[in-house]
């Protein structure tokens, strides 16, 4: 079966927490999931959903929704990283969701796929978590890999803080060519 990419919360039933022995199958896992368009199947050159950083293209750089690359499905998330990002905001090149909805003190499960070209040296999954207040609550690091030429699974865990209420989701690229996510 595959996996689709999904930020699957746990939700509480009562005083029990529901918590994955192993992650949940793809039915389950989307009838629980706050990602929408997690294979980027819907949408034109930009994918439904999802938001980008730098919003507009710059010189050689690009995010866009790639049909003739994909681990499953018809498309994927490209972002290609070749020029410098202008401006003040340097965070790295990035697919990106924020202000989801998630269940303080439950668990958080990321997972998905990436690619890259050769020469990019890796990728990175990033949680940003806000209480109700819009207080940032921290970061965390939820898949960091190398060059990964083929396609390469990540998964990550997160127990949420008792005051977490919302979270970003960022999928970055490193400078030095295409990075793609899917499922």
């Amino acid at each position: 079966m595959q996996r689709r990419l999904l930020a699957a919360i746990a939700v509480g039933l009562g005083a029990w927490r529901l918590a994955w022995a192993v992650p949940p199958v793809p039915e389950v896992a989307a009838f629980h999931s706050v990602i929408q368009n997690g294979g980027f199947e819907e949408g034109g050159e930009r994918p439904t959903f999802w938001s980008r950083h730098p919003d507009q293209p710059e010189n050689r750089n690009a995010q866009m929704r790639d049909t003739t690359v994909c681990h499953s499905g018809k498309a994927s998330g490209k972002l290609v990283w070749l020029d410098p990002i202008a401006g003040s905001n340097k965070a790295w090149l990035q697919w990106m969701k924020y202000g989801l909805p998630v269940e303080g003190g439950s668990t958080l499960l990321v997972s998905g796929y990436v690619r890259t070209a050769a020469g990019v040296p890796g990728s990175r999954v990033g949680i940003h978590l806000y209480d109700d207040t819009g207080a940032h609550l921290g970061f965390w690091v939820a898949s960091e890999l190398g060059p990964t030429p083929d396609w390469q699974s990540f998964e990550y865990e997160l127990p949420l803080p008792e005051n977490a209420a919302k979270m970003g989701l960022a999928l970055y690229s490193r400078q030095g060519g295409a990075t793609w996510y899917d499922d």
